[in-house]
């Protein structure tokens, strides 16, 4: 009959049938052929009329019999129809649901692709302005007259500053690395898991929890790189411009900022302020993308529990974890730049020194 059940068995098979069908016509030809010839022999006596009242009350007893049997028959049949539209009505929800997630899964991929992109684009200004202050670096060092012993230490602070600068940069770059491969595996399971449903209803959620794990692991630890890079940086910056010889710069180079403000017809607050605005624009960018991320994946779901630590954000070459010592809140640049004597740049306004 071609019916088959939810679980692949067949149902019924036509050709059983077929030969049941075959064995009670068999029998219904030759009880046939046996009233007749007990007509013809009822004809001879009438005693044997009995006979043939017990041969059609068996004949009557094997067609009720068969049509029973042919009812049960039919019952479990239409029963495992049923069974079969259910178990496909389950497959198109299931398929349904899964498209919902890949495509989720998608717009998320497609997010971290962006932020990487961002900071490649940050770490190539880090390097044109870490280029730039070497250059400076270099300038003031030929244009004052300093001690032998000043430009050696100063030649050694910006040498270290140039290692732990490029181990940050291998470091960035080994966690783009991992973070395209392990996207290209998530692309690869969820290809895989997608074809698999279309076939079957049976979904294993546990593989695609696991995969979320991982991936928001991976997304918080890009998230660390970042914050470790830029306070590193800020740090060392900060470090290698405590010396008082540096005030001279300091001078300069706000001097150099109000003219370039009087030029631009604004104020070196105003100047500063626009800066500012952009900063809070980006940090509200940021916390909104964060939200939308604890909407889709829950802000602690119970049956994700905790996040693995990574073992690969353990050590790696010049990244060092500390505490950031920095405020939440954003200080005016307005209030940085009227701070006497010891200035304390950041990396953001004006780049620091470097090797030569």
């Amino acid at each position: 009959m071609g019916v088959t059940e939810g679980n692949g068995v067949p149902a019924a098979s036509g050709e059983k049938l077929a030969a049941q069908y075959g064995i009670f016509m068999a029998n219904l030809q030759g009880q046939g052929q046996g009233q007749s010839g007990t007509v013809a022999a009822s004809s001879a006596g009438g005693e044997a009329s009995g006979q043939v009242i017990d041969v059609l009350r068996a004949r009557v007893d094997t067609l009720a019999e068969t049509n029973v049997q042919l009812a049960m028959q039919s019952h479990s049949l239409l029963e495992k129809l049923e069974q079969a539209q259910e178990n496909e009505t389950r497959l198109l929800d299931g398929s349904l649901q899964l498209k919902q997630a890949s495509d989720a899964l998608h717009e998320e991929l497609d997010g971290s692709t962006v932020e990487l992109r961002q900071l490649e684009s940050r770490a190539a200004e880090l390097r044109a302005a870490v280029e730039e202050q070497r250059k400076r670096a270099a300038t003031a060092v030929e244009s004052s007259p300093l001690q032998q012993g000043d430009v050696a230490a100063w030649s050694e602070q910006a040498e270290r500053a140039q290692a732990q600068y490029t181990a940050l940069i291998t470091s960035q770059q080994l966690y783009k690395d991992h973070y395209l491969a392990r996207i290209k595996q998530l692309r690869e399971e969820l290809d895989s898991a997608v074809a698999a449903a279309a076939a079957t209803d049976s979904l294993d959620t546990s593989s695609l929890q696991l995969s979320l794990r991982e991936f928001t692991q991976d997304r918080e630890s890009l998230d660390a790189l970042h914050t470790a890079l830029t306070e590193t940086l800020g740090a060392d910056f900060d470090a290698g411009l405590t010396t008082a010889d540096w005030a001279t710069l300091y001078t300069a180079t706000r001097a150099r900022l109000e003219t370039l403000a009087s030029e631009m017809g604004y104020t070196l607050a105003e100047l500063l302020q626009g800066t500012a605005t952009a900063m809070q624009q980006r940090q509200q960018q940021h916390q909104q993308h964060q939200h939308r991320h604890r909407n889709f994946f829950g802000a602690s779901s119970p049956t994700l529990g905790a996040v693995p630590t990574s073992a690969g954000t353990a050590a790696l070459p010049g990244v060092k974890r500390t505490s950031s010592l920095r405020k939440t809140s954003q200080e005016s640049d307005t209030r940085r730049l009227n701070r006497t004597p010891t200035p304390r740049f950041q990396h953001s306004s004006i780049p620091s020194s470097s090797s030569k």
